[in-house]
């Protein structure tokens, strides 16, 4: 298997790596406040208190315990900008009391609805 580290390293101009780890997480009263990326520094954070996550073991919880998406972050920094590619690569486990839930996104946006789905 090839460490996740190799293959970010062979992708041209990688945006970074984020690992639920303490070691790269600030935290307020229990929250996850800001993440950093472990190669390039890159942040993503969160200001308001109700939209933190919190961290259970080696994960972080984005869903209320009734499923609702209760968290989000914002990456900080330069703009992405324009690709003519994007490689997006996530770990997540789905609680399974949720599958039944129409929950089927990572990455998205209320408002306007811009959403990375998955079925």
């Amino acid at each position: 298997m090839t460490p996740i580290d190799d293959l970010v390293a062979a992708i041209p101009d990688a945006i970074d790596v984020w690992t639920p780890a303490a070691t790269f997480l600030t935290q307020a009263a229990g929250r996850v406040t800001t993440w950093s990326g472990r190669r390039n520094g890159r942040t993503l954070v969160q200001a308001t208190t109700p939209l933190q996550q919190t961290l259970e073991g080696r994960r972080l919880r984005m869903m209320s315990e009734t499923f609702l998406p209760t968290a989000s972050l914002d990456l900080t920094g330069a703009a992405i900008g324009v690709r003519t590619a994007l490689t997006i690569a996530i770990s997540a486990t789905v609680h399974p009391s949720a599958l039944d839930t129409d929950l089927h996104y990572i990455f998205g946006a209320a408002a306007p609805v811009n959403r990375l789905s998955y079925r």
